[in-house]
């Protein structure tokens, strides 16, 4: 990690032209107080010096924390982040979640995070075991990825719900009754 820091004033107005919420016209926006901010850019590599990322932060925390606390402190809020993503977007819904008792809403805030946990093990696992399972399961997802990304977290939490609910409905019937069942759904009488 390499990193970066200098002294920042804001003083522009952050929207030149606003409307009022009672007329509706157009009025300028007076200048407020110059922001005093902290600049920190980091530079992220891996063990052999490729360019991973790049980070550049406005903070107004205090200098008795080193620029690499402050870079520390946004590593860990991005993994937040990731996590809030997924609880909210990929399939959890956690926004739509309309439990009553604060006991089932802890039961099923843990399940989901336990399966975000999977997910995250999963795509950080070595090996070609690893490689087809999560290949299998962002087919399943029927998710397109990113040029050039060959799985992402919400493909393959999408995909772990399809893999779970198939092995739970293969536990259930048999392939003879399943291809009965289909025959059935396409065929109606």
């Amino acid at each position: 990690m390499e990193i970066g820091e200098t002294s920042v004033i804001i003083t522009r107005t952050a929207k030149p032209k606003r409307k009022d919420k009672s007329t509706g016209r157009r009025v300028k926006v007076q200048p407020g107080v110059a922001l005093t901010l902290r600049l920190v850019v980091v530079r992220l590599t891996n063990t052999h010096g490729k360019f991973i990322g790049r980070w550049t932060l406005l903070t107004n925390v205090s200098n008795e924390l080193t620029s690499a606390e402050v870079a520390r402190w946004y590593y860990w809020r991005w993994g937040i982040e990731s996590f809030f993503k997924l609880l909210k977007g990929a399939g959890h819904d956690v926004e739509k979640w309309l439990e009553r008792s604060a006991g089932a809403l802890l039961r099923r805030l843990l399940i989901a995070s336990m399966a975000c946990v999977l997910v995250w093990r999963l795509q950080r696992a070595e090996g070609d075991d690893n490689a087809a399972a999560r290949q299998l399961i962002c087919r399943l997802s029927g998710r397109q990825q990113k040029r050039g990304r060959k799985e992402s977290a919400p493909a393959l939490l999408a995909g772990l719900s399809i893999l779970l609910n198939t092995l739970t409905l293969l536990a259930d019937y048999t392939p003879e009754e399943l291809a009965h069942f289909a025959m059935v759904v396409f065929n109606p009488l």
